[in-house]
């Protein structure tokens, strides 16, 4: 949560300063650097609908989708949107392993041999139609910002309507 430029630490000095400065908002998760490329991961339904690559527009030594990379998102990255069945199983298999429902976007990483590694989970993504990481990825394959919501409501309709069964 509230990944910035940085939170990369390149020595002892760095990290102890940046576990101090984050301490003051509870426990510090301290992770290794995954310098491969990102991935967000739209699920609808129980069902993949794409893979987003977040690809910077400058050569970047460690880039990271920060807060702030996310904020500038017009000027800083560009999107690559396909399918690719290793990175869909690693976010369905976070999907089943969480036990999610309706909606998520789940983030993944390759790590320096390649590997995709996830890298965390958003229940509940933002919907914002222009900023949404969800929302730009569904419109990039076609969808309409009402299908999303529309296929959001129609599976928690679904899944209520088989536990009133």
């Amino acid at each position: 949560m509230g990944i910035t430029a940085s939170s990369i630490c390149h020595d002892e000095t760095q990290l102890r300063a940046t576990v101090e400065r984050l301490s003051q908002y509870g426990p510090v998760l301290v992770e290794e650097f995954l310098p491969g490329d990102e991935y967000t991961v739209g699920i609808i339904d129980g069902k993949p609908i794409g893979v987003m690559q977040v690809i910077s527009r400058k050569q970047e030594e460690n880039f990271i989708y920060s807060l702030e990379a996310k904020r500038d998102y017009l000027h800083r990255v560009d999107y690559r949107v396909f399918r690719n069945e290793e990175v869909e199983a690693l976010a369905m298999a976070v999907w089943r392993a969480l036990e999610l429902r309706d909606v998520a976007r789940v983030d993944i990483r390759r790590d320096r041999d390649g590997v995709p590694n996830f890298v965390e989970v958003n229940p509940l993504p933002g919907m914002n139609p222009v900023t949404g990481d969800l929302i730009i990825l569904a419109t990039r394959i076609g969808w309409e910002y009402d299908d999303i919501i529309g296929g959001v409501v129609e599976s928690a309709i679904r899944r209520w309507s088989a536990c009133a069964s």
